[in-house]
């Protein structure tokens, strides 16, 4: 049997098992154990499911506990972290997606689904957050909030419903929260923002989406090198590489033609849109958000290429819910959806005009 063994080099110590909790990895050194072709692809192809899984669930529009329960199910039977055996499998796996989605045009799927996965996983038990810095050494990288510190700002965390009496509470630039400023889940000091340790998840997967797309320009910059030293896996990488695409990686292609889907468009925008209306998707990545004159072109746009209304629905909802609740959205942005398709106001089925002025958030190229 055919063994395999990833780039050497000297490994931190890193325990499966944090004092009988699950490990749960932050990648950060990669593995060193020999592997068959055979696991190698199959702990890839497990990995697969279960980020196609988190993609479906969010392009759907699936939050709270159905979420939950859903991706509870696929990692259960795919990825889950009961053994030293499964972590082994967890972290090997997710470097041998890295050489699969490093390229330009497949990254931003990987990072997001990635990011995803370890939100979920911190989110799952209220232990997980600590047990993770604990297993990763993150502990020094963040600061906690002295005894005088939460004492002077004790009544902006209470108005702020911060849970944070008896537990960690963490200092840090305002710049590294900005998501959570946003939803008005921290105090503010001197620059300084206070993060309870239930709200901390958010910072943790923000550091972990910057870290990883670097180490996946690093990657892309030795894939060749590597394929050419492992020839073997160079097919199986790059069939990896093709599954993302679609809604659903097991549905016959020929049922999908002249249509697109919400999981398609991080790909299409890369490598098929004018690069005004890449410009527009990459802004609203960015922001979770676009104005009004952005949302008009580019939702004309996607409805150009063949997104549904409904998927059209599904795509708005899940980006700009990253910032407001559902149903704010659905009270302020779902007429103007739509309305683009022709289902409100005079029902008139506008199209998509590529000489249209875009303004500041789509700039013609």
């Amino acid at each position: 049997m055919e063994a395999l063994t990833s780039t050497k080099g000297k490994r931190r110590e890193e325990p499966s098992m944090m004092g009988g909790d699950l490990f749960i990895s932050s990648y950060q050194i990669p593995p060193t154990e020999e592997i068959t072709i055979e696991q190698f692809q199959d702990w890839a192809m497990n990995r697969i499911r279960v980020l196609k899984e988190i993609d479906n669930a969010k392009v759907s529009g699936i939050v709270g506990k159905q979420y939950q329960d859903r991706i509870d199910s696929v990692v259960r039977q795919y990825l889950s972290l009961k053994s030293e055996e499964d972590v082994q499998r967890d972290i090997i796996s997710h470097f041998v997606l890295r050489l699969a989605f490093c390229k330009p045009a497949d990254k931003r799927w990987f990072v997001d689904q990635e990011s995803a996965l370890l939100q979920y996983r911190l989110e799952r038990f209220s232990s997980n957050v600590s047990s993770y810095m604990k297993g990763n050494n993150l502990k020094s990288d963040y600061k906690a909030a002295t005894p005088e510190e939460l004492q002077r700002n004790a009544k902006d965390l209470d108005c702020v419903g911060t849970n944070w009496k008896g537990k960690t509470v963490y200092k840090l630039p305002f710049e590294e929260a900005l998501t959570l400023l946003r939803g008005r889940r921290v105090v503010v000091s001197q620059g300084f923002c206070y993060v309870s340790e239930e709200d901390f998840t958010s910072i943790l997967v923000a550091s972990f989406r910057v870290r990883l797309d670097k180490e996946l320009d690093k990657c892309l910059g030795n894939l060749k090198n590597y394929l050419s030293i492992n020839d073997s896996i160079a097919p199986i990488i790059n069939y990896i590489s093709k599954l993302y695409f679609g809604s659903d990686f097991q549905i016959d292609p020929s049922k999908r033609l002249g249509k697109v889907t919400p999981a398609d468009i991080d790909m299409l925008s890369v490598r098929s849109f004018p690069l005004c209306m890449n410009n527009l998707h990459e802004k609203l990545r960015e922001n979770h958000h676009l104005k009004h004159g952005g949302r008009m072109q580019y939702g004309l746009f996607l409805k150009g290429i063949g997104l549904s209304l409904e998927d059209a629905l599904i795509f708005w909802r899940s980006e700009f819910t990253k910032l407001m609740g559902v149903d704010k959205f659905d009270k302020e942005y779902t007429y103007n959806i739509r309305h683009n398709y022709g289902k409100e106001g005079k029902r008139t089925e506008y199209t998509y005009n590529i000489r249209h002025n875009y303004g500041k958030e789509g700039k013609r190229t």
